[in-house]
């Protein structure tokens, strides 16, 4: 309506200087880009919904032009007084992914102004200083190298300064950035990193702070130890015991946590200082004294079960700490008896022997069976939402046959396993849990070759035996094959396919074993078949490419347990004609069966 009145004066007074004014000033607007309108109101006018604009045009993945994208990129990071900052963060972040002229320019002005540019951006928020990350890693968004490697090391010790200054809440940020450097570092960036450094980056694995920070810690350690060898090791070994020799209850907490993270990533070396003489004995007294620190007793149950994957290490727990840990399981609160349980399980496996339990094998076995009715409840417990604990204890505990024949027994108990396998969020190590206690449920005994039954027979004359040791009943061939039923009637297979997305190479190997067991027997592959069995086995090996003995394990389980399906099954029923994948592809895990060395199978056909 305005600009056909506005053409309307122009007819009547073409001449008129405020009517020639007017259409000027319509042409300039109509020659300002989209984003640049969105922009500049939401920078000058505080316009929300023009920085919604802005990121809708931007998420469309539009083509911006360079000029374009380069000022707007100028006046978003040096904008004063934004009411939203999580727009302002999200609209750096959209420029710098759509434009490769807006790369450069953030590049120049970190380049420029290093260290003010750079606590600019970063205060945006995350994705903006993702932004920074992603720029000093990008070779092509500079002139020189020798730029990129200046800005690199800047950046990098900025980031270090952030995570001495900073307060907790902000470290996942830091610590983020520091992880993403260092994944690529060629050796230039870690030695910036010096022992004050990497105390605070072995505080952040503090079991209070948020899972985030934690993952992010625990990258930056790994990566650290992987790259400055003794050097971060010595770092490692000063500030465990010195923490636990200052005594407060802090400090303790922080020494704890640290050694629970740290032992998966240099198992070793974790050990070696666990076991350092009078280590054990004087810490079950120092816990008496913090009896009353929930958060000291919950940090040194995480050490404890942490140290458990090193056998020297169970052996003295199972010596130092069973009163204390019994102690816990009966009067703790909260999770600590629970996971105080999963100790007692994990160190009274038949596996682990002390001079002083030898010979109590039997007492042992009674205690961790006495633990299975309290796993039980806890993983029926619906204000339990953290399964983890009872799931890893029963996974320890079904070593036993007995064990496995009164789970196996148990309908409701097997239907809150699948339920809590379907809820578990991706990366979870529930998943891995409780795909490993149902393969204890599952697993076979090994077919031993002719050679390999002499060799048993020999080692039982060695020992004085009259004769070779018979394997428990319930560990035969007849009860597997029932157990294994059993959990193809609880629906294990569909649980598989359900959660097959969120699986990790650990546990896809899990389920290439629980599979190959799941076919053996004939008159299962129907079922197991109906519930997805079959694709998702050629899915899985489709996508397992690693050459590591597990790849080729699990690769080789998968294929075993596909034949064995199409043996008994029409393969055209399997895959049909009309549906995907076709038949054809079927093929290739069918034929790795024929390169296999007889010396790789251990099972039977």
């Amino acid at each position: 309506d305005g600009y056909r009145a506005l053409r309307e004066a122009a007819s009547l007074a073409p001449e008129n200087p405020k009517v020639k004014a007017a259409f000027l000033k319509i042409q300039s607007d109509d020659s300002i880009h989209t984003l640049q309108k969105s922009c500049t109101r939401f920078v000058l006018e505080h316009d929300e919904e023009a920085g919604k604009e802005a990121l809708n045009y931007l998420n469309r993945s539009a083509q911006v032009p360079a000029n374009v994208a380069t000022e707007c990129l100028d006046k978003v990071v040096k904008a004063k007084k934004i009411k939203s900052k999580e727009l302002q963060d999200e609209m750096v972040a959209g420029l710098v992914r759509e434009s490769v002229a807006a790369k450069s320019a953030l590049a120049k002005l970190l380049l420029d102004g290093s260290t003010a540019a750079f606590e600019q951006v970063y205060d945006m928020g995350d994705k903006s200083a993702n932004c920074i990350v992603e720029i000093v890693q990008q070779p092509s968004a500079w002139l020189k190298q020798s730029d990129g490697e200046k800005l690199e090391a800047d950046v990098f010790q900025l980031f270090l300064a952030k995570l001495l200054a900073v307060g907790h809440d902000d470290n996942g940020r830091a610590l983020k950035g520091i992880a993403r450097l260092l994944a690529t570092d060629e050796g230039r960036l870690h030695p910036f990193i010096d022992e004050e450094i990497f105390d605070a980056i072995l505080c952040s694995l503090d079991y209070r702070e948020p899972a985030e920070v934690r993952s992010q810690a625990t990258l930056v350690t790994a990566k650290y130890l992987e790259l400055s060898g003794e050097k971060g090791q010595t770092y490692l070994v000063r500030f465990i015991p010195s923490r636990i020799t200052k005594g407060h209850g802090e400090d303790l907490v922080l020494a704890f946590s640290a050694a629970a993270a740290v032992f998966p990533l240099v198992p070793t070396q974790a050990a070696a200082l666990f076991l350092t003489e009078g280590f054990l004995p004087s810490l079950i007294p120092l816990l008496d004294k913090k009896n009353k620190s929930a958060k000291v007793e919950q940090a040194a149950l995480n050490m404890l079960s942490a140290a458990c994957l090193d056998s020297g290490c169970r052996a003295a727990i199972k010596k130092h700490c069973l009163p204390w840990l019994r102690l816990v399981m009966d009067k703790g609160k909260q999770d600590r008896p629970g996971l105080a349980a999963v100790i007692l399980a994990k160190v009274l496996n038949p596996t682990v022997r002390t001079k002083d339990t030898k010979g109590n094998d039997t007492q042992e076995r009674n205690e961790v069976n006495d633990l299975v009715p309290m796993f039980k409840k806890l993983l029926a417990d619906p204000l339990q939402e953290n399964k983890q604990s009872s799931i890893e204890g029963l996974a320890y505990a079904s070593i036993q046959p007995s064990i496995k024949e009164d789970l196996i027994g148990d309908r409701l108990f097997l239907a809150r396993l699948m339920d809590s396998l379907k809820a578990s969020h991706p990366g979870s190590t529930t998943i891995f849990g409780a795909l490993t206690l149902i393969e204890h449920l599952t697993r076979y005994l090994p077919v031993l070759s002719e050679e390999q039954r002499k060799m048993n027979q020999l080692k039982a004359y060695a020992n004085a035996a009259k004769s070779e040791a018979k394997p428990d009943p319930l560990e035969e061939d007849p009860a597997v094959s029932r157990r294994c039923k059993v959990i193809v009637e609880a629906g294990a297979v569909t649980t598989f396919v359900a959660i097959s997305d969120h699986l990790s190479p650990a546990s896809t190997a899990v389920v290439a074993n629980i599979m190959l067991s799941l076919t053996r027997t004939p008159a299962l592959r129907g079922k197991v078949t109906q519930q997805g069995g079959a694709r998702l086995l050629l899915t899985k090996y489709t996508a397992v490419t690693g050459l590591s003995a597990i790849d080729k394990q699990a690769r080789f389980a998968m294929a075993h347990a596909l034949a064995r399906i199409l043996v008994s099954i029409d393969p055209t029923l399997v895959f049909p004609a009309a549906g995907s994948p076709p038949l054809a592809s079927a093929s290739r895990p069918i034929l790795s069966l024929l390169k296999q060395n007889d010396a790789e199978v251990s099972e039977g056909p």
